[in-house]
């Protein structure tokens, strides 16, 4: 990736200090930097690996583990969403996979299975959607991964 004014500024913001910084960081990404679910195919490994290793492993593993007291940036199951977007976006490029198998995301994408598999019965019509498209995600991340 060629390094320009507003990939630098997103780099940054992912190696930022403050998870306020890594939030916008990666909504700058999805943006600036063309990594969404749907285009992750079309986006260079070269970039995901650039992100992956600003924003660093220790941030989305805490956005893919439970809810803790101390204020987040968004509802739970928001976060829950990033982090879960996340991996799996960044397991599309094999370099990047195998560095989250070692990481132990594995792990913590089959926790997060399982913690929304046992809620599941517990949600409206709606949220069993939303659980449900975390879940498809979940699971091809853990699919990624595993291939790496």
């Amino acid at each position: 990736m060629a390094s320009t004014e507003p990939e630098t500024s997103c780099l940054n913001l992912l190696a930022g200090k403050s998870d306020e910084e890594k939030f916008v960081g990666l909504l700058l990404a999805s943006k600036q930097l063309g990594i969404r679910k749907q285009s992750s195919s079309q986006t260079s490994s070269l970039t995901l690996q650039q992100v992956f290793h600003a924003v660093g492993p220790k941030f989305i593993h805490r956005l893919l583990g439970p809810p803790t007291s101390s204020g987040s940036l968004e509802t739970p199951a928001q976060t829950l969403q990033l982090g879960v977007t996340m991996a799996c976006t960044l397991s599309t490029a094999p370099d990047v996979a195998a560095e989250l198998t070692r990481h132990e995301f594995v792990e913590d994408l089959v926790s997060v299975v399982c913690r929304i598999s046992s809620s599941l019965q517990k949600q409206d019509t709606s949220g069993r959607q939303a659980c449900l498209v975390v879940l498809t995600e979940a699971l091809t991340g853990l699919l990624l991964m595993c291939q790496a």
